[in-house]
């Protein structure tokens, strides 16, 4: 089965599976809100400052990236936005998965596979 997620690095896996209370074990690679808007990298400042950062949170999966995650315990998962009218928004996983596969793989850009 294939299909093109939105912006997905070349060659590279995505847990989507929502694990832990509300989500807070989401490692999956959704860098969008729920209303389209792209998120802001958990390492800068800009445009919202905050103090959610990878080391008050060292178990949360923060970094060096965008992608949502839900380090302090609101309702799913989310992220700050680079919206500057907009801090933060919820996300949902990129796509839902059958229960029995929790992966898959782009092999190349807008070419994926579960």
């Amino acid at each position: 089965e294939s299909f093109a997620p939105p912006v997905m690095a070349s060659a590279e896996k995505c847990n989507e599976r929502m694990t832990g209370d509300a989500a807070s074990g989401y490692r999956g690679c959704q860098a969008k809100t729920l209303n389209g808007r792209t998120c802001q990298k958990w390492t800068e400042q800009t445009p919202h400052a905050h103090n959610i950062t990878a080391k008050a949170y060292p178990k949360a999966g923060l970094g060096d990236h965008n992608r949502c995650r839900n380090p302090d315990g609101k309702q799913t998962i989310w992220c700050y936005t680079t919206d500057p009218l907009k801090p933060w928004e919820y996300c949902s996983p990129i796509i839902d998965l059958p229960s029995t596969k929790v992966s898959y793989e782009c092999v190349a850009k807008n070419e994926c596979k579960i």
